[in-house]
Order: structure tokens, then sequence, then C-alpha cells
């Protein structure tokens, strides 16, 4: 919404750069698409074991977690026979805060859907966490870095060696996050 509008107003103004899961177009920006995050539904194991889940529609029987960013177009893919599912989930907590969302999963009081696997990865890693619905896709995030055209072309600009360095990093991560 305002926020993130008053941004990119500065964009060349003050700020040099914007990396954000938001796309807009504009002719006076450079626009970079950095990376396409994988994501999931997670849950503590006690959690899973105790509501193992067989389709997306079981989700509607259980307490949900999701990021306000990433919950829009939250559609289910099967991964061998393609069908596509989707419908509306109640939410029990909604929030911006990533951090919040994961310890809510992780000590057991729900499921966190369409969670970016980046976002994860370390409370996996521990145990603390696992995939849901291991069968099922969801839509990537993408993630964007925005410069102004004037300040990226410049001469001297390291606006253009950041958004590499940025892609690069981004790149690690998603082969990482392929593998589980």
């Amino acid at each position: 919404g305002q926020y993130g509008e008053e941004r990119f107003e500065s964009l060349g103004h003050g700020i040099d750069v914007i990396v954000s899961t938001i796309e807009r177009d504009n002719p006076k920006f450079v626009k970079e698409l950095i990376s396409n995050h994988k994501n999931y539904c997670f849950a503590s194991p006690l959690f899973s074991r105790k509501h193992p889940l067989n389709e997306p529609k079981d989700l509607l029987d259980l307490p949900l977690g999701g990021n306000t960013q990433f919950i829009t177009n939250t559609v289910f893919v099967h991964k061998k026979t393609h069908e596509k599912q989707s419908f509306a989930l109640d939410f029990s907590l909604l929030s911006d805060n990533t951090a919040l969302l994961m310890d809510w999963a992780a000590n057991g009081h729900g499921v966190l859907v369409k969670s970016p696997f980046t976002a994860a990865a370390e409370l996996i890693k521990n145990g603390n966490l696992v995939r849901m619905l291991k069968d099922r896709d969801l839509p990537n995030n993408h993630v964007w870095a925005y410069a102004a055209r004037k300040d990226f072309t410049s001469p001297g600009s390291l606006i253009p060696s950041f958004f590499k360095t940025l892609k690069a990093t981004s790149d690690l991560v998603a082969e990482v996050s392929e593998k589980i």
C-alpha cells in the first residue's frame, strides 16, 4: 500500500536500490528479477504427525499462519497430475514478520502456508519444521531489485555490480531449496 508507494517515489531521490516482492513497471526504473523463492507449507514435526495432510483442503480444518505479503495467489498444483486447487483459507495468524510466523509454526501452533524455503531453511535443518503437502507446488515468490535508471547507468555506478551479486547469492539459495 501506501508505505511501498512512498518508497518507490523516493527511488533515485535518497534511495539507491529497492529490493521487493512488489513488481512495478516504470520507465524511470531499471528492474531486474533477482530470484524466485520456492514456497511450501511448514509445521512442527509433532503437529505434522498429529495432523497429516493428504490434500490441500485438509488445511481448512487447521490453524493457519501466513505472511501478508505472500498469501495471495495460493494455488496448489499437484506435481504429477498438474491438478490445480485454490480456495479461500482462514488464517489464525497473519503477519509480515517472517521470524514470528516461523516461531509460531515451529512451536506447534499450526501450519505456515506459502512460506519461502529460504526463511525456513535453518529451522528445517535443526528439525524444528518439516514440509507439509510434499506432492504439491505453490507459486514462487519473485524478488525484484530496482534502481533509478539515471543512477544505474551513470559512469562508475556500483549498482549493476550490486544487482549481479544479489542474483548470484539468490541463485545459490535456490539450488539448496530444490533439494528438500
